[in-house]
């Protein structure tokens, strides 16, 4: 695996006492990947390839980086309870464990235990108030905002949407397409905000047939002189002539 780039370790994380150099190398490996979003989307295996471990000790790893407060973690379900994407984050100063107290808890502090997949066994419940909750709800925005296509009153639309829970967002996507395709001219198409305070992902589009367009063949090109003449004779095995002749005397 060749790669053109280095990774950083801060001090804190060099010189901590409570954390494996494994750690230290897969901080630095996700402070990396994380540079262009500001997140970590790779895989566990990804991860285990590069520092050369299994993706079950890369899980364990992040599992005790998230326990000591060096590495945040944000886990997406689908509808199917399924894990379809992952996030992690680097936290600038590890969180201090909480103090060992013997006050009983509250009735029903605790929530009831979810069942997670193995190598992604932490929850974060997807509120809006969760500062890691709009980089999937801003990404499905976005997907929006240039499938309608019609730009107005953007921050209020993005407001809007954010709010929406992730059965309802998903819904837009999918008949947003649709609901174009019906309004082809954008002077008759709604305000987009008008669009969604109303609901209009609810509505039926089971009549809008949308357009395919089948694409280009792909151009191909040739190298060599046998390889141009093995495509034309396969092409003339396939187009053979009908032996018939139009009226100025070609054959067909």
């Amino acid at each position: 695996m060749n790669h053109n780039w280095y990774a950083v370790i801060t001090a804190n994380v060099l010189l901590s006492k409570e954390i494996s150099s494994t750690q230290k190398l897969l901080i630095a490996l996700i402070g990396n990947l994380s540079n262009e979003k500001g997140y970590c989307y790779a895989t566990n295996a990804y991860l285990a390839e590069c520092l050369d471990v299994s993706p079950i000790t890369i899980s364990q790893n992040i599992s005790d980086l998230e326990d000591k407060g060096f590495v945040g973690r944000v886990i997406y379900y689908n509808e199917t309870k399924n894990v379809e994407q992952r996030f992690l984050t680097l936290i600038e100063k590890p969180i201090p464990p909480p103090l060992k107290t013997n006050t009983p808890l509250l009735e029903n502090h605790n929530p009831p235990p979810i069942k997670n997949l193995k190598g992604n066994n932490k929850v974060f419940k997807n509120k809006p108030n969760n500062k890691y909750y709009t980089i999937l709800s801003e990404q499905k925005f976005e997907r929006f905002w240039d499938l309608y296509d019609k730009k107005q009153d953007m921050q209020k639309c993005k407001d809007k949407f954010c709010k929406l829970s992730e059965q309802e967002q998903n819904r837009i996507l999918e008949v947003v397409c649709l609901y174009v395709a019906k309004t082809p001219d954008k002077q008759f198409r709604k305000n987009p905000l008008t669009w969604l305070n109303g609901k209009c992902w609810l509505d039926d589009y089971s009549d809008v047939q949308v357009k395919t367009i089948n694409p280009k063949p792909e151009r191909k090109q040739f190298f060599l002189t046998t390889e141009y003449e093995q495509a034309v004779a396969e092409w003339e095995a396939k187009n053979k002539p009908s032996g018939l002749h139009d009226i100025q005397g070609h054959l067909l």
